[in-house]
């Protein structure tokens, strides 16, 4: 899922593809980064969005979790943990 003025960096999809090839692996984030960072507000503004990302995935790790952002959720995708299953559901 990209926003509509997102981007991926050449060769990006074809390298986050290949990570789908372990059967463990059910979701893959890849690093955000604003463009035009080179002026120093959008700098301010890569900077938290990468250190709040950054705190936010060190949570899901730390609780096993996983996210696919409020997209995701308003779409009707159902949460699910690290495993891939719902929260609360047995294997």
């Amino acid at each position: 899922m990209l926003d509509a003025d997102g981007r991926m960096t050449p060769g990006a999809a074809s390298r986050v593809t290949r990570r789908f090839a372990d059967p463990a692996v059910g979701g893959a984030q890849l690093v955000v980064r604003i463009r035009g960072r080179h002026r120093w507000a959008l700098r301010l503004q890569d900077l938290e969005f990468w250190a709040l990302s950054a705190l936010t995935q060190f949570g899901r790790i730390a609780t096993g979790t996983v996210s696919m952002g409020a997209t995701a959720s308003s779409a009707g995708s159902p949460p699910s943990t690290a495993s891939g299953r719902a929260p609360g559901r047995t294997p």
